[in-house]
Formats: C-alpha cells, structure tokens, sequence
C-alpha cells in the first residue's frame, strides 16, 4: 500500500505538475492569441497605409502623366507656332528680298536707259562734229580741185588761144 500510496501520491504530483503545465500553456497560448490578433491588427492597419500610399502614388502617377501630355502637347503647339512663325518671316523675308531684286533691276534698266541716251547724244554729236569736219575737208578739197581745175581750165584756154594765134 504504500508502494501505492507513493504512486499515487506520485501520479498526483504528475497529475498537478501537468495541470500546472496545462495552466501555464493555456495562459502561453492566450498571450500567443492576443498576440497574434495584435500582430493581426497591426498587419491590417499596414496593409491600409500601404494600399493609401500605392493610391497615393498612383494618384501622383496618373497625375504626373497628366502634366506630362499637358507640358507635351503644349510643347508640340508651341513648337507649330514657332514654326510657322519662322515660315511666315521667312516667307516675308523672300518676299521683301524678291521685291529689293525687282527695284534694283528696274533702277539699273533705267540707269541704262539714261546711259544709251547719253551716249546716243555724245554719238549724235560726235557725227555732227565729224559731219562739220567732213564738210570743211571735202569744201576744202572742192576749193582746191575747183582752184586746180580753173588752173587747168586758164592753162588749156592760154593754150588754145596760143595755138590760135
């Protein structure tokens, strides 16, 4: 009996030291519990922040792919307008160009009409001059061969009228 007296006293040992062990497990794995819900909670809550923040993000995303079609397009009309702004003086350059070539040909042709007058004048003159000139060499040469013929003529009649005679 004392054998079994010590059994059980032993099995009862056993028995609160398990107890004791159940106890203190239970209260392990409420704490684990509590924690885990904690960890839970706390999970949850980063996983909001983290979807706000990816909102977030892609708000400032779609946003900034916004601003860059807005900046893009505004660009490109800007860049039309400079080009045809460049197109247009460029244009006008040629016409103001084109117009400076017609008026400086039509001041040459008429610079060159008034040097054919002039030299038409200055040829005019210079073959009435030489028309003077001719006129006195051929009035002299008439003088002469009329003065050399009438020579001839007083000779050949001082001829005949010595042959007459």
């Amino acid at each position: 009996m004392k054998s079994l007296q010590r059994e059980s006293n032993s099995n009862e040992k056993r028995i609160l030291e398990f107890l004791e062990r159940m106890r203190e497990l239970e209260c392990e794995l409420r704490e684990l519990k509590k924690e885990k819900a904690e960890l839970i909670t706390e999970h949850d809550a980063i996983e909001v922040e983290r979807e706000e923040e990816m909102r977030a993000l892609q708000n400032a995303l779609d946003s900034g792919l916004e601003l860059r079609i807005k900046i893009q397009n505004k660009f490109e009309q800007d860049f039309k307008a400079l080009r045809n702004s460049y197109s247009s003086q460029e244009q006008q350059l040629m016409d103001d160009f084109e117009w400076k070539l017609r008026q400086i040909e039509c001041t040459c042709k008429a610079k060159l009409r008034e040097k054919d007058v002039e030299v038409i004048h200055f040829v005019l003159s210079l073959a009435l001059r030489m028309l003077g000139v001719a006129e006195v060499y051929l009035e002299t040469k008439r003088n002469l061969w009329l003065s050399h013929a009438h020579n001839w003529i007083v000779k050949v009649s001082s001829l005949v009228d010595a042959i007459e005679f």
